[in-house]
C-alpha cells in the first residue's frame, strides 16, 4: 500500500487526499479507508470527492479510527455543508488568495452563527466560481490576477509559466467583480 510505504519511511504526520475521479483521483472504498486510518501516522484525511453522500460515508470511517484523524474538506461545491457535516478545516487551492473568508466561514459555523455562515457562502462562492472559472486549468493565474485587485501583487507579476499565460488584461475586470463582492478589496 502506497501510504503504508511512506508512513514506514518516515517519521512525519500525514494528510491522505481523496481525490474524486473526474479530477484524476480516486475515492476509497470503505475497506480501503478503514485499512488506511489502521496507520498511526495518518492524522488527517481531505476529502475532494465533490460528492456529499461520500462525503458522509468518509466522515463516519474517519470517526471509527482508532486514532484522532482530523476531517478536512476540498469541497469547494459544497463548502458551508462540509463544514456543516463535520470538516473542522479545508485545504482548497482558492484558499491561497482568499483564506480570510473561508476562516470567516468556518468561524461562523463554529460559533452557530448560521444566518451569518449562509450569508458568507454566497460570498465564498462567488469567489470560488470566478477563481475555478473555464478553463479551471488557468485558476492559477486567476489568483494572481485577483491578487492584484486585492493590493497584493503588481499587474508585471501576473505571469505563469507556459503553456499557460497571464490572464492580467483579459481578466482584470472580472477579477476585480470578484474580489469586490467577495469583500477582499485592497482597503
Amino acid at each position: 500500500m502506497y501510504h503504508k510505504a511512506i508512513a514506514e519511511a518516515s517519521d512525519l504526520p500525514i494528510i491522505a487526499f481523496q481525490l474524486g475521479p473526474i479530477f484524476g483521483g480516486i475515492n476509497f472504498t470503505a475497506d480501503a479507508l478503514t485499512k488506511l486510518l489502521e496507520l498511526p501516522q495518518i492524522i488527517g484525511l481531505k476529502d475532494a470527492s465533490f460528492d456529499a453522500q461520500r462525503f458522509l460515508l468518509t466522515r463516519d470511517i474517519v470517526h471509527q479510527a482508532d486514532h484522532p484523524v482530523t476531517m478536512i474538506t476540498g469541497n469547494d461545491n459544497f463548502l458551508l455543508e462540509s463544514f456543516l457535516m463535520g470538516a473542522k478545516g479545508g485545504l482548497l487551492g482558492y484558499a491561497a488568495v482568499g483564506v480570510g473568508l473561508l476562516v470567516e466561514l468556518l468561524q461562523a459555523v463554529q460559533n452557530k452563527a448560521f444566518d451569518q455562515a449562509v450569508f458568507m457562502q454566497g460570498r465564498v462562492q462567488g469567489f470560488s466560481d470566478y477563481i475555478y472559472g473555464k478553463p479551471i486549468g488557468d485558476y492559477r493565474a486567476r489568483c494572481k490576477v485577483a491578487l492584484v485587485s486585492m493590493g497584493f501583487f503588481r499587474p508585471d507579476l501576473t505571469f505563469v509559466r507556459p503553456p499557460f499565460l497571464s490572464l492580467w488584461e483579459k481578466e482584470k475586470d472580472l477579477a476585480y467583480q470578484a474580489v469586490s463582492k467577495a469583500g477582499l478589496l485592497a482597503v
